[in-house]
C-alpha cells in the first residue's frame, strides 16, 4: 500500500481491498464527500455476506455483522446520516494526509487501517462514515479461517495501540477483558472452593450467546444455523482474546 501511495500521481488516494464488491459510484461518492464534509478520510458501511449458501457460512457472516459477535463498530451497522466515527473500512484520503501523518505502519500486517485512523483522529482529523453507500464484504466460510483471521487481528492489536499512542475506543479492550474475567472466575472458584464465581461468569456469557443464537435459529428456521452462529461467536471472541494477550509481549518489546 505504501509503495502504491508513493507511486500514485493523483491528489486522492482510495484504498480498495479484496473479498469485496463495490458499487459502481463508489469512488465518485467518496471523492465528492471528501470535499463536501471537509473530512480527512471517508468510507462506507459493510454488508457482510456469505460466499456460499450453507448454514455454517451464513452463520459466520451473521456473527460478523452482529454486535454480540464482532462488536459495535458503526460501519458494521450502517448509518442514516453522515457521521464522524473512529474508523471506516478501506477509506478515501488526500495525499496530503499521508504527507502530514506518515504512511501505513509496515510493522502491522493487519490493523494498519485502525492504527492510521487512530493517529489521524488523535491529530485532530475527521473520519466520516457515509450513508447510503455500502460495500459487500464476503466472509470466511470456515471456522478455521475465521479463527486464524481473528487471532491475527487480536495478536497485532496491542502493537497497533502502542504505535497510535492511545486507543480510539474502549471496545478494543473488551475481548481481552472478557478472557481475563472468564479465567479469573475459574481461579476464584478454585481458590474459594465455590462454584458460584465461574457459574455466574460463564452462565451469563453462554446464556446471552444461546439466547441470541436461538433467536437466529428461529428466524432462519435452521437449528444448524443457530449452532454455527454460537460456534462462530465463541471462536471469534476466544481467538481475538488469546491473540491479544499473545501480542502484548511484541508491543512491549518494540523500542
Amino acid at each position: 500500500m505504501n509503495l502504491g501511495i508513493a507511486a500514485a500521481k493523483g491528489e486522492i488516494i482510495v484504498r480498495v481491498d479484496g473479498h469485496s464488491v463495490y458499487p459502481s459510484n463508489y469512488i465518485q461518492r467518496l471523492v465528492w464527500s471528501l470535499d463536501a464534509y471537509g473530512a480527512d478520510n471517508v468510507g462506507s458501511s459493510w454488508r457482510i455476506a456469505p460466499d456460499v449458501s450453507t448454514p455454517k457460512a451464513r452463520a459466520i457472516a451473521t456473527a460478523l455483522a452482529h454486535s454480540f459477535g464482532a462488536g459495535t463498530a458503526r460501519f458494521r451497522r450502517g448509518t442514516a446520516l453522515a457521521r464522524s466515527v473512529d474508523t471506516v473500512p478501506f477509506g478515501c484520503f488526500r495525499r496530503s494526509t499521508f504527507e502530514r501523518l506518515g504512511p501505513f505502519r509496515e510493522e502491522l500486517p493487519v490493523n494498519q487501517d485502525d492504527e492510521f485512523n487512530a493517529r489521524l483522529v488523535r491529530g485532530g482529523g475527521t473520519v466520516m462514515l457515509l450513508p447510503d453507500l455500502e460495500v459487500t464484504y464476503y466472509a470466511r466460510r470456515t471456522i478455521r479461517a475465521l479463527w486464524r483471521t481473528y487471532f491475527r487481528y487480536g495478536h497485532f492489536k496491542p502493537l497497533a495501540l502502542r504505535l497510535s499512542g492511545r486507543p480510539a475506543t474502549v471496545r478494543q479492550f473488551v475481548p481481552a477483558a472478557w478472557l481475563m474475567t472468564m479465567t479469573g472466575s475459574v481461579v476464584w472458584s478454585v481458590t474459594a472452593e465455590s462454584h458460584i464465581p465461574w457459574t455466574l461468569a460463564w452462565g451469563a456469557y453462554f446464556g446471552a450467546a444461546l439466547s441470541i443464537a436461538s433467536r437466529g435459529a428461529w428466524r432462519q428456521r435452521s437449528a444448524a444455523f443457530g449452532s454455527w452462529f454460537l460456534v462462530a461467536c465463541v471462536s471469534m471472541h476466544l481467538a481475538y482474546a488469546v491473540g491479544w494477550w499473545s501480542g502484548v509481549p511484541r508491543a512491549i518489546r518494540r523500542p
